[in-house]
């Protein structure tokens, strides 16, 4: 049964082109979730890291919403803190890591390849 291992979070102030999120507590195959958001009219679709594959984002309109991008990997032996590219004024960075959550009911197919269509329909309310 998935539960939930760890999470640690960042906030950036100002505005920047990066933000650095400690990476939590994690075993390898722990499924890591990034979730990057930012104040104001932001666009969160540049959000990107190296390894991470953004499956959701939500774009800020100019009603000062916060904007927001999902970003997943399986985690690795080791891992480091990371670094998400960004363009936003206040940001903040959250990663949570999930044990056992691997394989998809038996089926063989892990659980990041089905986590596309579902994040985006739970961002968007669609």
């Amino acid at each position: 049964m998935p539960f939930i291992r760890d999470y640690a979070y960042s906030l950036t102030a100002i505005a920047g082109t990066s933000i650095i999120v400690p990476m939590p507590a994690f075993v390898q195959n722990d499924l890591l979730v990034a979730l990057i958001s930012a104040d104001g009219s932001m666009s969160t679709t540049s959000t990107t890291a190296t390894g991470w594959t953004r499956v959701g984002t939500y774009t800020a309109n100019a009603n000062n919403d916060s904007g927001m991008s999902i970003l997943v990997k399986y985690a690795e032996a080791a891992e480091t803190d990371v670094t998400f590219t960004v363009a936003s004024e206040t940001t903040n960075g959250t990663i949570i890591s999930i044990g056992d959550v691997f394989f998809d009911g038996g089926t063989g197919q892990n659980a990041l390849e089905n986590l596309t269509a579902s994040t985006a329909a739970i961002v968007t309310g669609k």
